[in-house]
């Protein structure tokens, strides 16, 4: 691919706000709801785990759409996708046990703002990617085996969470 048009990156940077609203969507939905399909991405409890795994279907579920609206066979995008989705959860516990240990406490409106900035940092890589104008069609196996198992990994640690501080509910 030999770079990006203005209408990819518009629904590239569109998608940040896509992915906020979602991200709040599924805060709460299993609670709301109490169906079962929908603890498979929406927070089952208050823990990192879960605000990571929230973030991460969020920005999963809009990049499906992005795919199949803009992006069918552009494996430039499916690469940055999946870097993109891969930096959601190193960059939420970063953050938040970064600033918690300085403040001791949790702070709403960080964690607000982290959920946003995750939600940017993974449609930057998208739009980095699809932009570049390298070829990364190379990276095709290891882009969905690694978004294979970032899915096969929150679905198991939702009903099976180690037990580590990650996935303790405060």
């Amino acid at each position: 691919m030999t770079g990006c048009t203005a209408r990819q990156r518009q629904l590239i940077l569109w998608g940040i706000g896509v992915l906020f609203g979602l991200t709040a969507l599924f805060h709460y939905l299993y609670d709301w709801t109490g169906v079962f399909l929908f603890s498979f991405f929406s927070a089952v409890n208050e823990s990192v785990w879960e605000h990571v795994k929230i973030t991460f279907y969020a920005a999963l579920f809009y990049g499906i759409f992005e795919y199949y609206r803009e992006f069918q066979h552009d494996w430039n995008f499916v690469f940055g996708k999946a870097l993109g989705l891969i930096m959601i959860p190193l960059f939420i516990p970063f953050v938040y046990y970064g600033y918690t240990t300085f403040t001791g406490h949790s702070i709403l409106w960080v964690d607000i703002l982290t959920a946003l900035l995750a939600g940017a940092v993974c449609q930057g890589f998208t739009l980095l990617a699809v932009c570049d104008g390298r070829d990364y069609a190379r990276f095709k196996p290891l882009s969905l085996g690694a978004v294979s198992m970032l899915v096969l990994l929150f679905t198991l640690f939702t009903y099976y969470p180690p037990k580590f501080i990650i996935f303790v509910s405060p």
